[in-house]
Parts: C-alpha cells; sequence; structure tokens
C-alpha cells in the first residue's frame, strides 16, 4: 500500500467527520473507511481508505483516533491533514496492467488502439502485440458477430 493524504479543512455542521469507520485487520494500524457521507466524499476520501496518522499523531487503533480527532478539531485554522494508507494508491486506474487483447501477453512492446470498434464496457483503449494480434483479434471478433 502507498500512503497519502487527506487534508480537511472542516468537519460536516455537527461536528462529525462523516465517515463509517472501522478497526484495521490485526496486523495493520489504523482505522479503515467505509462509508462516506456524501458532502464528505469530494474531500478526498476512498472507501477501504486507512487512517494512520492525524496531524502527526500516530493512529493504531480506534482510541488513538478518537483522541486525536478530539485534539485536531480544535485547531481549526489550518485544517487536519490525515495520513492515510489507500491500497493500491500506486497503481494507476484501469486497465492497470495492459495486456494484449488477443493473446493476453503485456510488456512495454504493446501498442494502443483507441477507436477499437469492440472497445469492451468501461474501457476507453485496447491493446495489441502488433497489427497480427490486431487482425487476429478483428477476425476473432467478426466470427463471433457473424454466429450471433
Amino acid at each position: 500500500g502507498k500512503s497519502g493524504t487527506v487534508k480537511l479543512m472542516e468537519s460536516l455542521p455537527d461536528g462529525t467527520l462523516g465517515l463509517g469507520l472501522d478497526d484495521a485487520d490485526e496486523d495493520q494500524r489504523g482505522v479503515v473507511i467505509v462509508q462516506i457521507h456524501k458532502q464528505m466524499q469530494s474531500a478526498g476520501w476512498e472507501v477501504g481508505d486507512r487512517i494512520i496518522e492525524i496531524n502527526g499523531q500516530e493512529v493504531d487503533e480506534w482510541d488513538d483516533f478518537k483522541r486525536a480527532w478530539d485534539i485536531a478539531k480544535q485547531f481549526g485554522t489550518n485544517g487536519v491533514v490525515f495520513g492515510l494508507v489507500r491500497f493500491g494508491l500506486d497503481t494507476p486506474p484501469e486497465p492497470s496492467v495492459p495486456k494484449c487483447l488477443h493473446c493476453g501477453s503485456k510488456g512495454k512492446h504493446l501498442q494502443k488502439c483507441t477507436n477499437w470498434k469492440h472497445m469492451p464496457d468501461g474501457v476507453d483503449c485496447v491493446f495489441f502485440c502488433g497489427r497480427d494480434c490486431q487482425k487476429e483479434a478483428w477476425k476473432a471478433c467478426k466470427q463471433s458477430a457473424d454466429k450471433g
């Protein structure tokens, strides 16, 4: 996991964070975000984030979190900085590892294709090893289209 921070300038009107929190697994420190109030979604939280620090105070478990947050929210002027560990923060968004649509091989040699006619749902590009894989994939798509 990679760490990041969320800087919060204010809490919700009722003084809470608007986060549903749960204890982290036993071998992990911090508390895990399981739910996010919609007014707080713009703050940069993501479900699954693990809060491990508030304004530099380490958060090991729920009690630490409560204590650190109680202290932090009294210093309202320059915001509260939450240190967090986000699962997969360092992997780019989908497609996480490009692989050839035809043969499935991965690597730096792949060529990106953004105008593929048979784009799978939710992606804006596909990858091929080269013209040959692209031709083969095209044939395969056409065949399955003809059958259908």
